[in-house]
């Protein structure tokens, strides 16, 4: 990059403090953002969250099903034997 601006400004100081400055540019720019950046052990523990989540999810799934059948019995049976009293 110092060599690129080196040709067009015709002046080696010129280039150098430009350079300089772009170069200070992108490093605080970077600075102000690697926080936001995910890294490798970020995302493992965000695929292992998520597969416990999920995990979760089904369980919690299985014990509505389990709770539904329990209840669709007991009412059709207390609807047979209601039938059969009257």
């Amino acid at each position: 990059m110092y060599e690129l601006f080196n040709r067009h400004f015709k002046n080696t100081e010129d280039a150098k403090v430009l350079v300089a400055g772009i170069e200070e540019i992108i490093d605080e720019k970077f600075n102000n953002e690697k926080d936001r950046l995910a890294t490798k052990r970020d995302v493992f523990c965000l695929k292992e969250d998520v597969l416990a989540l999920q995990t979760r999810m089904e369980q919690g799934f299985k014990d509505q099903l389990r709770w539904l059948i329990v209840l669709m019995v007991g009412l059709s049976s207390l609807a047979i034997a209601v039938l059969k009293l009257t």
